[in-house]
């Protein structure tokens, strides 16, 4: 926050004494004195209006002041009457508008002392009806009336504006057409754009940052389709349109017409008095003064209206003696330290600073404190003082009159209702625009419009918003205002610049941000630039910066400990430009066109086509332009450093920050010239004037170079000791220019381009020649001292950011001067001279090299700068000859080949997909764009490649290159790296060779050149060229040459095969200029006899396949050149016998040389095929036990028939498996008296991840299994059971890989002492906290906070009960034996858990006696079944460890083995796991005994042996026999507090099985080492009564029959629903008071038993891991019913028939005494968790489904739409900047914003912090909508970014919507989110983010 300085504020000091009485009478003097002592002239400071208003009393002042003492104004229908009456009498003026608000504002508005800031003062509604409704009942005369429907009358009958002039909000979306629009500033709001044609086209969607305005119905915005169907206009509006005087007569006459007489008389009044009191009030400079007009006299106290707000007795006394300290925002202070400054200064709490420090962020200012003044000053000082030390200055404070700041609060009231009545009536617009545009006086030329301009940076971000929201409601919707707005605009534009400049606020919230909505209209910004130069203003405003920033060489300078904010600022200038420019004129009509009848409208027929006026503005901007470019000619030049590395590293960014903003401003000033003859002949003499000035005057060729006795004179420069520049923009502006002069009949040497100083060819490439030396010798590594600022440099150089206007220019400036230069080799000399080459291009250079080496040898520091020069130079040849290569082949350029944009675009797309397949985005980032941001790919996208969508249902697609492309590929293709160069070419190869096609990459086949360059041909035709060629051939021939590499032979014979090219080109085109390589290279230089000696050189191997196809070629073009020619001889016939024989088979040395390759493949194959059928024999030996077990009879013969006796094995024991005995098929029963035995299993081997050891699990040594356990305590009141509304607890989950422990305990231990020795923190969040136990898994780095045990797998076996303990069976008598425990039970306080009982109950005599000796007999028997082993010490420690990790997880508690929770904890854990895992099965339409992958499978049967066996590991028996107590009581107690709809049925399933049996007392055998053994029978039991419960549950919440059945299908077969089923269950519904249903029994059973179906999984899947019994087939359950019978069966009960028949379940009935609860509305999770976090008993409907995330539309749109309407809940319906949707519950929230911050255990967190709280217990998924990006929350300081779930139409996500491409629902990635938050793996992500992040911004996540 950059501040203003105060120029009253300053003046005093803490040590005022000044009372308020004094001061308030002192008041003008002050002021005065004030800007004496601030020195500060406030008419020539920027950001401070020359004209300051002061408005006088009227002339008709005595007319009505003796009306004021009288006036009732606390009776606003009779101050309505009395203002009818004055108007009537012609006495009302602005001054009695002014009157009323000096008498009524303060009463109503001025701050109260010691009023708590953030607290209103007033009621909104009662302002409206005090304040506003006067002015309209005044307009309409009606003084009690209703203005609404006078409104209304006038809306419906207005015509309809001409724009729809929406005003867009932050965050709303905008729709961009790509096919029609004119720029991409043309946008749509959401309706309009549903409703227009647009939408079929190429769209764009973007998010507003607030400000502008839709552009629907503007023609000029628009190619086609301007206006949508809500904006139509009929044919009277449309000739209205084209009559602007017309038009306006009628709109006012309506005002009249419809509304009332005279009231467009009045409208005049009203806005004139409400415009100039809201710029006299926000513009003023005094803060401790009212206007004279506005103060309440002495004399005013008894007519003023009455302080509603028991302010005290009205007097103006008290108003005057009330001041506020005001915070004023700036771009410059953070956050935080606002909120510390305003913490310390004003002794407020972090809540309240954070609320002021919002409030100040979001209006521009706030009030802080209200007192007396030196109260308020002396807060004003304590701010000031506590933000001195803060960059770059103190805050700005400011101390308010009370009067002052209420009276521009009700300014701003009134600016916001004037932008409301302008939307109503074309009227208003038309009036407010002809009285803003006069003068603000008589005495005055500055208009108001002119007056707020200026004013504008005064203004805070509210005050500011309203004027600008008013210009664009009144003014732009107009088109004559609109072109008055931008006239007045224009001319102050260096004003306002300068301000802009020297401001502390955004682009977006100065009036200067307006110049898009007025320079992006094609026929208003070529009239501003024809009559009002404003083209040349907006330079003049920027080169004014420029001026600055020069050196005394005057070259821009850019200095890096200076401060560049300033100049960031000033380079907004070019953004407007660009916008001034954005339509290129059309070319001028003929005259007699010209003089036919203008249009009614006064707009000539020739708008936006070229005139007089145009070209001399645009040419006076021009030359300015070219003063510019001239000053940026050479800037930030480098030179080599060759003694030590630079110090430090050059300023570099700022330069090509400039370039970046110029370059589309240097592309449309091309476009411009080149659209006009008259234009490109003065702008390209003017530009090479201004190039031949900057020129030194002595520089001129001396040297004289000589090569084969050519000579050329050159310039005296060496680019490895002189300064050199990559910034060049007048060269290429120039190259741009000459580009563009064959357009109109011009050429280099025309008439018409006759100069006094005309630069030669030679300057002129000088330059770019010099810039591709430099990129050589770095490359050679002759730059390498100079650091990275050189090599950043030439990276963006090339870059596609840049280089259309940098490296592109310069290659077209090269290929020009090369086609225009006298002769080729000419240019080459030169080419050579300056990279320093002629001594290489010498015949005897290697010899010479060699000789050196040899007098050199002996010593060694010479060697080896001899070596390392003759490198360089062999590098740099290297780049040469690729130059020369880029030179000529490069023609896809329009003017340089015969091409246009879309050829050269799919030229481009072509060597990009040669690199690699690549997607849509990639491709887009790759290309350049124009000054529209449009790369065009999806022009030509189709013509060159394919797009091939991914093969899975994520992924995105990519485009690939149609084959009959790769033969226009060049490996030299100048956008290519090296890197880029080597990818390519290996991809071609690669292709190439599938295609049985040569494996070389040959020169493309050359496309024609334009008529003006034809003579760059001859760059390939020369003799230099061919003498270079010649060389580095001969030298590779020569095996002792030093000079060879394998790039100069590679260049060489693509620059061989190039020139044979163009020559085949010609002979088949005749109308290609004669070009006659072949003949004369092999007369004069023999190259074919050279090419055909390499054939068989050792060097030439890596490009032996190109050196052939160029000895072929050269052969079949020769021929046909000889052939061609007069003299045709017997040498003719022979070449061309040769050359036949040559093209039609191989030559004897390639035959020889495929022959030996082939040999040496076919041997290699044999041997790789004789080592794997040894292997193969040696596995077969080594396990032939396994082999004699399958019946296998493997021959040993070879591994063809190994491969075939295996497979016909394999396929005989599955037909085997089919046909197995019928006791295989025996259906599996894994509970009750039918069980069927559990195969007996093995003792699992599990290799450890650490040591590579195999262990096999005994029980003697534990092995251990990272585990993942990481959700957020639970709540304080922690239940004994899951609540059986939500599915809320602790998940266990696994990633599978094993460890022994004392492996696990190093690892853990190294880790905690890693981070302890760590001196501080990374910058990043740890990705794990040691401190809770979490670590990373050392194989897969999957998070994890706790081991788990794997217990051997040894068990007794459970034998099927025969008769005589078939009583064990007998339901009842178990009941009545667990009713009586229950009902013995006695309570005592325990005390190491606070509110924790324990129970003690009867013992086994006392229980004998009570329930009887047979009955106590068989109760026993099935609680004293199974038998308890003991496990190994150091076994039960470790699983008592992972325990105790769970209770401390669940509880947030320390660890203590004796508390009851312990058990519980456990149980609940395990319960919740399953429950998930059954969810996360169901949802993937997965069985359990398909769907598990192995790890989950390890997982829950460890954790479930582990659960078996808790009571051997809980320390403490009492402990488990408490919590199973504890849940007898709920269940069988008629007097428990808990309702049998609170329970959740499954996790009491897990607590009574692991409880029950340590009611009775604990036997333990030591030989048993293991789980316990199984008891079939009390599993049988405990799982009936939980089926039953939940069978309860379903029913009593079930909906009336007729909402979930289907009556007209029968429920099921005779055979399975008999009579007395049918019966049974109509019993059982009226006993729990469901009539309604019981007519419908047999529906009722099978709904029930379908809705029991995720019960009856769960509980499948917890018997199966503890029983080990396998799953039933389930191949015949075609529904959900048939596959719920099936689990039934399994689990041992026959049907829900059966179980609601038994006797023991009415007494269960009678009970629980069940109350039927209808079932509830659908509330959204949080509201459930909410209610159940409140209510004690929330009535749930059952089966409860798990939450899964939410249903995201499928439109991207809809998401932008819901959150731009979104508003902070917190900021007084402000809009949220970074609006997040909850994926779980939908609710929109504010995210990372400090007003919605709360508190969270002690820390500020931010809304999705505090909301994953709520809704996941840290973990949760959001989606930021503006930003198209997920957000994962897992807890306060762990989280991640990843991909949202929507894709274009190309399968690619759109992070911040940059591209903004139409975005849908991907139903792949949303079902991938799905699975990772049902499979409870947020927390893993999130850390394998982390992990993996190499993010240098930190990410404080609970800020979020």
């Amino acid at each position: 926050m950059d501040p203003i300085e105060d120029l009253i504020l300053h003046s005093f000091s803490d040590e005022d004494s000044t009372d308020d009485m004094e001061l308030e009478h002192s008041n003008d003097e002050l002021y005065v004195t004030n800007s004496d002592i601030g020195g500060i002239d406030m008419t020539k400071s920027s950001g401070s209006p020359s004209v300051e208003l002061r408005f006088s009393p009227s002339d008709n002042e005595d007319h009505y002041t003796g009306i004021c003492p009288n006036m009732p104004w606390d009776d606003k229908p009779k101050v309505v009457e009395r203002w009818l009456q004055m108007y009537q009498d012609g006495t009302f003026t602005t001054q009695c508008l002014r009157e009323f608000w000096k008498m009524v504002v303060p009463p109503n508005f001025c701050p109260v002392p010691g009023h708590n800031c953030m607290e209103s003062l007033y009621d909104e509604a009662q302002v409206v009806r005090e304040m506003i409704l006067p002015l309209e009942q005044f307009l309409c005369t009606a003084p009690t009336g209703d203005p609404n429907k006078v409104w209304e009358e006038l809306s419906k009958n207005d015509n309809p504006p001409a724009l729809c002039g929406r005003v867009f909000r932050m965050g709303e979306p905008t729709y961009s057409c790509r096919d029609c629009g004119a720029d991409p500033t043309c946008v749509l709001c959401a309706d309009c754009f549903r409703n227009s044609e647009h939408k079929q086209h190429r769209y764009k969607l973007s998010t507003s940052v607030g400000g502008g305005y839709c552009d629907c119905g503007d023609t000029e915005a628009w190619r086609q389709a301007p206006r949508c169907s809500l904006h139509q206009c009929d044919a009277t509006a449309s000739a209205l349109l084209l009559d602007p005087t017309a038009r306006k007569k009628a709109a006012l006459d309506r005002l009249d017409r419809i509304a009332a007489v005279n009231m467009g008389d009045r409208c005049r009044i009203v806005i004139e008095a409400v415009l100039k009191y809201a710029q006299e009030l926000l513009g003023s400079n005094t803060n401790l003064n009212l206007p004279a007009d506005l103060k309440i006299k002495e004399g005013d106290s008894g007519s003023m209206p009455v302080d509603r707000r028991d302010f005290g007795p009205c007097g103006p006394e008290l108003y005057t003696s009330v001041y506020a300290t005001a915070v004023y925002n700036d771009e410059s202070h953070t956050f935080e330290q606002v909120i510390q400054a305003l913490q310390r200064s004003l002794d407020v709490s972090s809540r309240e600073a954070v609320d002021l420090a919002t409030c100040i962020d979001r209006e521009g200012r706030s009030i802080v404190r209200c007192s007396s003044f030196q109260a308020c000053n002396q807060a004003r000082s304590a701010i000031e003082r506590h933000t001195s030390r803060l960059p770059p200055r103190a805050l700005k404070v400011c101390v308010l009159l009370g009067p002052f700041l209420a009276h521009q609060g009700h300014a701003l009231r009134l600016l916001n209702w004037l932008r409301k009545l302008m939307g109503i009536c074309e009227g208003f617009r038309l009036l407010l625009a002809d009285i803003i545009m006069k003068p603000i006086s008589r005495d005055s030329d500055v208009s108001l419009l002119e007056s707020v301009l200026l004013s504008d940076t005064q203004l805070w971000k509210a005050a500011r918003s309203a004027w600008h929201r008013l210009f664009i409601a009144g003014l732009l919707m107009d088109p004559d205002a609109k072109r008055d707005f931008a006239t007045i605009f224009t001319r102050h534009y260096g004003r306002l610049m300068s301000d802009f400049i020297s401001d502390d606020h955004d682009h977006s919230h100065s009036v200067t941000s307006l110049s898009v909505q007025l320079f992006t209209v094609p026929t208003l910004a070529q009239y501003l630039m024809g009559h009002h130069e404003a083209l040349a203003a907006l330079l003049r405003c920027f080169l004014g910066e420029i001026d600055r920033r020069k050196n005394s060489d005057g070259l821009l300078s850019f200095d890096r400990s200076r401060n560049q904010q300033s100049f960031r600022r000033a380079m907004y200038v070019l953004y407007d430009i660009k916008y001034l420019l954005s339509a290129v004129p059309l070319p001028e009509l003929d005259e007699g066109l010209q003089m036919q009848p203008q249009m009614a409208d006064d707009t000539d027929s020739t708008s936006g086509r070229w005139s007089e006026p145009l070209r001399k503005g645009f040419l006076h901007g021009l030359h300015m332009l070219l003063s510019l470019l001239a000053s940026m000619e050479g800037m930030d030049s480098v030179v080599r450093q060759t003694g030590q590395h630079v110090e430090f590293e050059a300023e570099w960014e700022a330069a090509f920050n400039l370039h970046c903003k110029l370059a589309p401003v240097l592309t449309l000033i091309v476009q411009w010239c080149a659209s006009d003859r008259k234009v490109l002949l003065k702008s390209t003499r003017a530009a090479l004037k201004k190039f031949q000035e900057l020129q030194p005057m002595d520089q001129q060729p001396k040297n004289a170079v000589t090569l084969l006795n050519f000579t050329q004179l050159c310039y005296d420069y060496d680019v490895s000791s002189q300064p050199i520049s990559v910034h060049l923009p007048l060269s290429r502006m120039i190259s741009g220019l000459l580009l563009a002069l064959p357009k109109h009949g011009l050429d280099w040497n025309c008439s018409e381009m006759t100069l006094d100083s005309k630069p030669t060819l030679l300057q002129l490439m000088e330059a770019p020649l010099r810039l591709q030396v430099l990129m050589a010798q770095v490359q050679a590594g002759m730059w390498r001292h100079n650091g990275y600022s050189l090599i950043n440099q030439l990276y963006f150089y090339q870059n596609v950011r840049c280089r259309t206007e940098m490296y592109d220019r310069d290659i077209v400036l090269l290929q020009l001067s090369a086609a225009l230069f006298d002769s080729p080799n000419s240019f080459l000399l030169a080419c050579l001279h300056r990279f320093n080459l002629l001594n290489w291009a010498q015949a005897d250079f290697d010899a010479n090299q060699q000789q050196l080496a040899k007098q050199t040898s002996s010593s060694t520091k010479k060697s080896n700068t001899e070596e390392d020069m003759l490198r360089q130079t062999i590098f740099i040849a290297e780049e040469f000859l690729r130059l020369i290569i880029i030179l000529s082949l490069e023609r896809f350029t329009p003017g340089i080949g015969q091409v246009d944009e879309d050829e050269c675009l799919s030229h481009e797309v072509l060597h990009l997909l040669c690199v690699e397949s690549q997607g849509h985005a990639a491709l887009n980032r790759a290309l350049p764009e124009d000054a529209h941001h449009e790369t065009g790919l999806e022009r030509v996208a189709d013509k060159v490649a394919v797009f091939r969508k991914p093969l899975q249902g994520t992924g995105r697609g990519v485009f690939s290159l149609k084959p009959e492309f790769y033969g226009d590929y060049n490996v030299y293709h100048y956008h290519y790296s090296r890197e880029d160069q080597s990818r390519s070419e290996d991809n071609v190869r690669k292709i190439r060779r599938a295609r049985n096609e040569e494996n070389c990459c040959p020169p493309p086949i050359p496309i024609a050149l334009a008529p003006a360059l034809r003579g760059l041909v001859g760059l390939m035709n020369c003799q230099i060229t061919m003498h270079l060629i010649h060389q580095v051939l001969t030298r590779t021939c020569d095996l002792r040459s030093r000079t060879f590499s394998e790039g100069q032979l590679q260049a060489a014979l693509h620059l061989t095969g190039l020139a044979l090219r163009e020559e085949e080109s010609c002979q088949q085109d005749k109308t290609r200029p004669p070009f006659a390589f072949s003949v004369e290279a092999q007369e004069k230089f023999g190259l074919l006899t050279v090419l055909e000696s390499l054939q068989t050189n050792g060097r030439v191997d890596v490009h032996r396949p190109l050196l052939m196809w160029t000895i072929r070629k050269f052969r079949s073009v020769h021929s046909a050149a000889q052939s061609s020619s007069s003299a045709e001889g017997a040498g003719g016939a022979a070449m061309e016998a040769e050359s036949s024989e040559g093209l039609g088979q191989e030559s004897p040395a390639e035959a020889a040389a495929r022959q030996r390759k082939a040999e040496m493949a076919a041997a290699r194959r044999a041997a790789i095929l004789a080592q794997m059928s040894a292997q193969q024999k040696s596995f077969i030996k080594e396990h032939a036990k396994l082999f004699q077990e399958t019946g296998s009879s493997i021959s040993e013969s070879g591994g063809a028939s190994t491969a075939s006796n295996l497979g016909s094995t394999l396929s005989g024991s599955a037909m085997d498996l089919s046909e197995s005995p019928p006791s295989a098929q025996i259906f599996p029963v894994c509970l009750g008296p039918g069980f069927t035995v559990a195969p007996s299993t093995s003792d699992t081997s599990y290799t450890c991840i650490v040591c590579q050891e195999e262990h096999r699990q005994t029980g003697e040594q534990p092995a251990m299994n990272d585990k993942d356990a990481v959700e957020e305590p639970l709540p304080e009141s922690w239940p004994m059971l899951i609540d059986g509304g939500r599915r809320i607890g602790t998940h266990i989950s696994t990633c599978g890989h094993v460890m022994h422990f004392q492996c696990w305990q190093q690892h853990f231990d190294s880790l905690l002492g890693r981070e302890r020795r760590r001196s501080y923190r990374p910058r990043q969040s740890a990705s794990f906290d040691v401190e809770r136990h979490e670590f990373l898994c050392p194989l897969c780095k999957s998070l994890s906070n706790a081991v788990l045990p794997i217990l051997p797998n040894r068990s007794a076996s459970s034998v099927r009960p025969n008769g005589s303990e078939a009583g064990q069976a007998d339901m009842s008598i178990w009941l009545e034996g667990l009713q009586l425990l229950a009902d013995n039970s006695r309570e005592t306080k325990y005390n190491k858990t606070d509110n924790t009982n324990i129970y003690e109950t009867c013992g086994p005599a006392e229980l004998e006696t009570k329930l009887g000796s047979m009955k106590s007999k068989l109760f026993v028997n099935v609680l004293m079944a199974r038998t308890r082993p003991k496990i190994a010490t150091t076994l039960k420690e470790m699983a008592s460890l992972f325990v105790q990790s769970v209770y401390t997880t669940a509880v947030a508690a320390n660890p203590n083995a004796d508390d009851i929770r312990v058990p519980m904890a456990i149980a609940q854990a395990t319960a919740f796991t399953i429950l998930s895992t059954e969810s996360l099965l169901a949802y993937q339409n997965h069985s359990p005994s398909s769907g598990l992958a192995a790890r989950q499978e390890e997982g829950l049967r460890a954790l479930l042996r582990l659960v078996v066996s808790m009571e051997s590991i809980v320390t403490s028996h009492e402990v488990m026999k408490n919590y199973a107590l504890h849940l007898l009581r709920m269940v069988l107690l008629p007097s428990s507090t808990i309702s049998v709809l609170e329970i959740d049925a499954f996790g009491l399933l897990v607590g009574l099985f692991s409880t029950l049996p340590s009611l009775s007392e604990p036997s333990f055998e030591s030989d048993v080492r293991g789980v316990p053994q199984f008891n079939p029978i009390l599993a049988w039991h405990v799982f009936r009564l939980c089926l039953f419960c939940h069978v309860t549950q379903i029913t009593a919440t079930m909906a009336p029959a007729s909402e979930h059945m289907d009556m007209d299908q029968p429920s099921c077969s005779t055979s399975t629903f008999t009579t007395s089923a049918s019966e049974s269950w109509q019993t059982y519904l009226q006993l729990l008071g469901r009539p309604d249903v019981a007519s419908h029994a047999s529906h009722t059973e099978k709904w029930v038993t379908e809705q029991c179906l995720p019960f009856f999984r769960s509980s499948a899947i917890l018997f199966h891991f503890i029983t080990n019994i396998p799953y039933p087939k389930l191949d015949d359950a075609y529904d959900n019913y048939a596959e719920a019978v099936l689990w039934l069966r399994y689990l041992g009960v026959e049907s829900l028939s059966q179980l609601v028949s038994e006797s023991w379940t009415k007494a269960l009935l009678s009970l629980w005494n069940v109350s039927v609860v209808p079932p509830m509305a659908s509330t959204s999770d949080v509201t459930m968790v909410e209610a159940t976090l409140a209510k004690p008993r929330p009535p749930w409907t059952f089966p409860v489904i798990s939450s899964g995330l939410i249903t995201l539309p499928s439109d991207y749109s809809e998401l932008i739409n819901a959150a731009s309407l979104f508003t902070c809940p917190n900021s007084e319906g402000d809009e949220a900047r970074t609006p997040a949707m909850c994926l779980v519950t939908g609710k929109m929230l504010c995210s990372q914003s400090y007003c919605c911050q709360t508190e969270l255990d002690g820390q500020q967190v931010g809304a999705c912090t505090a909301h994953a709280q709520l809704c996941g217990f840290g973990a949760c998924l959001f989606l930021r909508v503006r930003e198209c990006k997920l957000l994962l929350m897992a807890g306060k300081s762990k989280g991640c970014f990843l991909p949202p779930p929507y894709v274009d139409a190309y399968g690619e996500t759109d992070q911040g919507l940059r591209r903004g491409d139409p975005l849908h629902l991907c139903d792949a990635s949303r079902r991938k989110l799905e699975l990772l938050w049902r499979s409870h793996g947020l927390y893993n992500e999130a850390a394998k983010y982390m992990e993996n992040s190499q993010a240098l911004v930190v990410t404080e996540w609970h800020h979020l």
